[in-house]
């Protein structure tokens, strides 16, 4: 059965998305927004991991986003899937890059 692909928040919702940390500082994952804005520095601890977007989110008079159901993956094979989406089919594979965990 093929899977349809899930269509990204639009970056006026500016939806919170869980990409890989390429800033090579903190954690492997952080959040960015999907219109685009990323932190300039990863996050140090998974307690501060939604940190940054809350700001931006609140420089734009918007209120908290769901960091627990509405995070969508940004890229790899998840893209635009939950992780309880994603984990209902691939469980053993990471979300990120296919691979098996």
């Amino acid at each position: 059965m093929n899977k349809i692909a899930k269509q990204m928040p639009a970056a006026a919702d500016h939806a919170p998305l869980s990409v890989l940390n390429r800033t090579g500082r903190g954690i492997r994952t952080m959040i960015v927004c999907s219109c685009e804005w990323m932190p300039a520095k990863g996050p140090v601890g998974a307690s501060t991991r939604n940190n940054a977007h809350m700001a931006h989110r609140r420089s734009k008079g918007l209120g908290r986003a769901d960091y627990f159901a509405g995070v969508v993956f940004g890229e790899g094979p998840g893209m635009g899937l939950t992780w309880d989406e994603w984990n209902a089919d691939n469980a053993d594979l990471d979300p990120y890059t296919g691979e098996t965990r």
